[in-house]
């Protein structure tokens, strides 16, 4: 995981990414019944990896006007808002 400049560059299922912090992303969940599998969430500048190598970062759901945290081992797929 590395951040530059408004950028959060991570890997999600072997894939990397390079998401825009404060951008729109649908974002589905292994775990097909959290309430917020499938809803846009914005990328918050908050994240950062623990010592197993996982990445963690806040969300901001717009249609729950709630932030979470979430795993990069919990994302099935991730992909930028149309």
């Amino acid at each position: 995981m590395e951040s530059n400049s408004g950028l959060l560059l991570i890997s999600i299922q072997g894939l990397k990414y390079e998401l825009t912090i404060g951008e729109g992303y649908v974002i589905h969940y292994f775990d097909e019944d959290i309430s917020i599998h499938g809803l846009e969430a914005q990328i918050a500048d908050t994240h950062w990896q623990d010592e197993g190598g996982n990445t963690f970062l806040f969300i901001w759901v717009p249609e729950h006007q709630e932030e979470y945290l979430i795993s990069d081992d919990e994302i099935k797929s991730i992909s930028k808002k149309d």
